[in-house]
């Protein structure tokens, strides 16, 4: 499971500030530079149940340790709308997006570039037409297991994020195709089997040593 996914996990985005500036702030001839806004938020939180996905259904959540390894290797992350790599307003390479993580989540912040266009997605986001965000990645390490409903969990623990996105988005879905997720579930399926299989195998090896020593 190393394809690029997209996910949607308790995230948020805000207008953090809109500041104004100016070079003679007594001069009343001189023309106000308004700067660019600054956006920020959590891409994902952690140990928060997605929304079900895909048509067979399954959970996720994300380990609180999940993107350290990541994290430390500096990756190169930009920030986009819609996941469109034509629509670029911010990345951690050139010093405009910063990704960091607490103990609730994956935390961004962007600056967004002086065009309409960014200036038009902060207006969205100040208003309330945009309140959510994606982020993109590649799954290193997953667990698998079923809740008391037997609903299938999926615990994501270790993501690499390199060359992937934050964004911001239109609406709060799943960006995959349900053939996708459908591998995923199937892959998830296959893990529990394997598993179960060797739970099954040690109990038995525990009951013939038991046998062995009485």
């Amino acid at each position: 499971m190393n394809q690029l996914e997209h996910r949607i996990i308790g995230s948020s985005i805000r207008l953090l500030e809109a500041r104004d500036s100016s070079s003679a702030a007594n001069d009343s001839s001189t023309a106000k530079l308004v700067a660019a806004p600054r956006l920020g938020g959590y891409a994902a939180r952690f140990l928060t149940r997605s929304l079900p996905l895909g048509f067979e259904q399954f959970y996720e959540q994300i380990d609180p340790q999940a993107f350290d390894e990541s994290l430390a290797k500096q990756p190169d992350i930009r920030f986009t709308l819609n996941h469109d790599p034509s629509r670029i307003f911010g990345r951690t390479r050139a010093g405009t997006l910063q990704v960091s993580r607490d103990d609730n989540g994956l935390l961004f912040e962007v600056d967004l570039p002086h065009t309409d266009e960014a200036r038009t997605l902060a207006t969205a986001i100040e208003r309330g037409d945009i309140s959510q965000c994606s982020f993109a990645f590649r799954t290193l390490q997953d667990d698998w297991s079923t809740d008391e409903s037997g609903m299938l969990v999926r615990t994501l623990l270790r993501l690499d994020i390199n060359n992937g996105d934050v964004s911001a988005v239109t609406y709060p879905a799943y960006e995959q195709t349900e053939v996708e997720v459908r591998s995923i579930i199937e892959y998830g399926r296959e893990r529990l089997a394997v598993r179960g299989w060797q739970r099954a195998a040690s109990a038995r090896v525990r009951q013939l040593l038991l046998a062995e020593v009485e």
